[in-house]
């Protein structure tokens, strides 16, 4: 039987990891966007201190926050969780080439 400080011990691995995962993907869409942490902050209402602290995986989003960061980073919620998988662009089908009829 766990005691109650190793059990602490699992849920703080847990929440530094899910913390750096968030963390990570909010800079990997705000580098794809060629977006700066000031204007990051800046749009969330935040010191750019805290967005790379969020970056970092020292500060937890909370889920208010994972909102925001979605709205403004233009990404569905999924996005920030695991198995949230890569962003997927939508992008326009090519464009078809007309099939030429043989020569006759």
């Amino acid at each position: 039987m766990m005691s109650n400080r190793s059990e602490s011990r699992g849920l703080t691995r847990l929440s530094n990891s899910i913390n750096q995962h968030d963390g990570a993907r909010v800079r990997m869409r705000r580098l794809i966007l060629g977006m700066s942490q000031i204007k990051l902050a800046g749009a969330l209402g935040v010191s750019s201190k805290h967005v790379q602290e969020y970056e970092m995986g020292i500060d937890q989003i909370s889920a208010s926050h994972q909102e925001q960061f979605s709205r403004v980073l233009r990404v569905p919620l999924p996005y920030f969780f695991r198995g949230g998988g890569p962003l997927r662009m939508v992008l326009p089908s090519p464009l078809k080439t007309p099939t030429r009829s043989p020569l006759i």
